[in-house]
């Protein structure tokens, strides 16, 4: 896969090259990636917070006030009242 590269190192004076996994260490590299793995959960769970904070403060724009789940609440009310007396 790397045979040119390698070719070239070996001419540039590089004796031995040492793939990565081995020359770190398998248990080294499972910790590493576990690592990556939690640090993508927490960025994943901070990106789902931020969406919903956006879509939260949006919603209060459009609405024009701070609690704009009152105000939806209020207009579904609305509708059942419009559905009820028709």
């Amino acid at each position: 896969m790397f045979g040119d590269e390698i070719a070239a190192m070996r001419r540039m004076g590089a004796r031995q090259v040492i793939p990565l996994s081995q020359s770190l260490g398998s248990s080294l590299l499972t910790s590493i990636q576990h690592l990556l793995q939690i640090l993508l959960q927490i960025l994943q769970f901070a990106s789902v917070i931020a969406t919903g904070l956006m879509m939260w403060k949006g919603l209060g724009l459009v609405a024009n006030t701070e609690s704009p789940i009152v105000v939806v609440l209020r207009f579904i009310c609305f509708l059942f009242a419009v559905v009820a007396h028709t």
